[in-house]
């Protein structure tokens, strides 16, 4: 047991190594920091856990050799090295901060007027797909519709994207609130400010959805700090908003007992997960990094895939009822590696999993995909970040806020997925922008 501790031991010290030496670490805003920080604490942290408890996080009965270990941990430090090696050479991280600071000290707030525009049009826009899920809640059953959100939302894609309007437009009027108080000196609007709350948090709800509803928790964090410390913000000085994100993951990990509950009907189980503690909730939540574990236990995938699943979200948007035979997304696939036939479009059963980069990559490229992958996904965070600084002033401050959560995700979850959330933001983004262009067209942007 003692020679897995130390790989692990060694490899964490590497990656801080790492992350202390290089000056990105300065700046906590900034995207290309909380990646790698994300990568250091969701893949190692909850392995060392299923060390300490002889098992698994999320993968039931799985066992793991030392040989397993040692293979992790040594892609895992190599994605580490090439991440900062292509982070050095192509300054991505040093350019990334001078837009953002002086996109920061553009800012130019909305009036009130501006405001309840934003709040109607976002209203308006998020009631078809309140009124078809609330139906739907009606005539199945609270814990029949949330035990089969996936098959009873199928089909609804479009319609469910217009949350992203109502996410986006809520946190756009508490940026706008949030810069009239620190800049401007002037009192909160507290219907505005709550209304916008709601706004964004209520469709999350209505999916039964936890990251749904801390986009907008950690958003509004986000865009204080954002505004507090003009984009640039030193680790050291994270004590208060890591020490708030802590008991937002407790509350995260709470209302997953409660889905869960819900869903099996038992509400007496809550206190099941509950009594797991804190830590079991943050390895199963985060434990994503058992796949990579899992993949070469198994000597798995025999073939590699060599870009299918990354292609499938460039394809997102044509519905599988046209085309159904069009690829998968790395969920399903790596899905249906563990269980076999768990993922069937024809049939009811469609469960799936998140994968997270480090297992999505070996999926495609194998080792090779840890060497090359950091250059290709600083390359897809470029084109990213250049769509989000198309735009200025409080919607800006709020895109960023809420695309650097759907970044942080990577880490943990599927390309696919992740990807098709933030580009649903930038495109709801726009769409604001061009609707208030065009009713206020005195209001600049």
């Amino acid at each position: 047991m003692y020679e897995y501790f130390f790989i692990y031991f060694f490899m964490l010290f590497f990656t801080l190594f790492l992350f202390f030496s290089h000056k990105v670490s300065r700046n906590f805003l900034n995207p290309v920091t909380i990646i790698f920080f994300a990568v250091i604490v969701e893949s190692i942290f909850p392995i060392i856990y299923l060390l300490i408890n002889g098992g698994y996080t999320r993968i039931v009965g799985a066992q793991y050799d030392l040989y397993a270990h040692y293979i992790y941990a040594s892609l895992l430090m190599l994605f580490s090295l090439s991440y900062f090696v292509f982070l050095h050479f192509s300054n991505f991280a040093n350019n990334l901060s001078v837009v953002i600071n002086s996109k920061l000290t553009e800012t130019r707030p909305f009036s009130s007027k501006v405001e309840i525009f934003i709040l109607l049009f976002a209203s308006i826009s998020i009631a078809p797909g309140s009124i078809k899920l609330i139906s739907l809640m009606l005539s199945v059953g609270i814990d029949v519709y949330f035990s089969n959100r996936i098959i009873l939302f199928s089909g609804l894609g479009f319609l469910l994207a217009s949350f992203k309007i109502s996410q986006l437009a809520g946190l756009i009027v508490i940026a706008n609130q949030l810069v009239l108080y620190r800049n401007q000196g002037k009192k909160l609007n507290y219907f505005n400010f709550l209304f916008g709350l709601f706004l964004a948090i209520f469709p999350a709800i209505l999916m039964g959805s936890r990251s749904q509803i801390f986009i907008p928790i950690v958003g509004i964090i986000t865009i204080g700090l954002l505004i507090k410390f003009k984009g640039s913000l030193n680790i050291l000085k994270l004590i208060k908003p890591i020490s708030l994100g802590l008991c937002l993951l407790v509350v995260a990990i709470n209302l997953g007992a409660v889905r869960e509950a819900v869903m099996s009907n038992k509400l007496d189980s809550i206190g099941e997960v509950q009594s797991k503690g804190l830590v079991h909730g943050l390895a199963f939540t985060y434990g994503s990094s058992e796949n990579l574990l899992w993949l070469i236990q198994n000597d798995e995938p025999r073939e590699y895939l060599y870009g299918y699943t990354y292609l499938a979200t460039f394809l997102g948007f044509i519905p599988r009822a046209i085309w159904k035979d069009k690829p998968l997304g790395g969920g399903p696939v790596m899905q249906n590696l563990i269980v076999s036939g768990s993922y069937d479009q024809n049939s009811e059963n469609i469960s799936s999993t998140t994968t997270g980069i480090l297992a999505e990559l070996y999926l495609n490229f194998g080792p090779i995909g840890m060497l090359l992958g950091p250059g290709l996904f600083l390359l897809l965070l470029s084109g990213i970040f250049r769509l989000v600084f198309y735009f200025d002033g409080v919607v800006f401050i709020a895109l960023y806020s809420a695309v650097i959560f759907r970044v942080f995700g990577y880490v943990n979850a599927e390309f696919f997925g992740v990807t098709s959330h933030i580009v649903t933001l930038i495109f709801s983004a726009y769409l604001l922008k061009m609707v208030i262009l065009f009713f206020c067209k005195r209001i600049k942007l």
